[in-house]
Formats: structure tokens, sequence, C-alpha cells
């Protein structure tokens, strides 16, 4: 994302499982058509129970192959952590537009709120 004295621009990467790229959506958004801008911060309840099957089952490994319950469990904690997400909602004609990104992206979602603001 990039905010200048006209537009929001908007690039968004779409993804497959959030690791394979599949396309992109772009989008410029006029500043004078932004009412607000807000940030909310949400937790995906399934990728948190799915990251906690993953993180058992890793931990079950352990007795019989280390090495793969290691993999297993950090793949389980990677996922844990995409699941808190920090959403910055623009609203712009009545419409709220939302754009998603892993927690530790939020102070650059804060950034792009205090500039369209």
């Amino acid at each position: 994302m990039a905010v200048d004295y006209r537009f929001v621009r908007i690039v968004e990467q779409n993804t497959v499982l959030g690791l394979l790229p599949a396309g992109k959506h772009k989008q410029n958004i006029p500043l004078k058509n932004i009412s607000d801008a807000s940030i909310d911060i949400s937790y995906s309840v399934k990728d948190l129970i799915f990251c906690v099957i993953i993180a058992m089952t890793g931990l079950g490994m352990f007795n019989s192959d280390t090495a793969i319950g290691v993999i297993i469990l950090l793949i389980g904690i990677g996922i844990f952590l995409n699941g808190i997400m920090t959403k910055l909602s623009i609203e712009k004609g009545g419409i709220s537009y939302e754009i998603s990104v892993p927690f530790y992206n939020k102070q650059n979602m804060i950034d792009i709120q205090h500039a369209i603001e």
C-alpha cells in the first residue's frame, strides 16, 4: 500500500494457503472519497484450531521422529501466527473495503491509517 496526496494505492497479492502466489488485485482509491479509516485486530478461529491440531501432531511425533516432529510443530506455530490478523477498514462512499495483514505488519497499517487521516 502507498498513500500520496491524491490516492491510496493498493496492491494485494492473492495466495493459495498463504504461501503460493496466485495473482494480484490492484486498486486506487481517491483520498477525497474516503470518509473513515479504522484498524481492528481479529483472530481466525479455524486457523487457530487447525494450528493446535498440527502442533499436537508434531509434539506426538517427537518419540518416533524428532526432526519431522519439529518441522510439523513449526508449521503449526506459523499457522497460529498467521491466524492473528490486523484489518485496515477504509470506508469509501458508504462501502467498507478491508485489507487484512498478519499481526507483525500492524505498524505499517497504523502508519497508512495516519497518512490517510
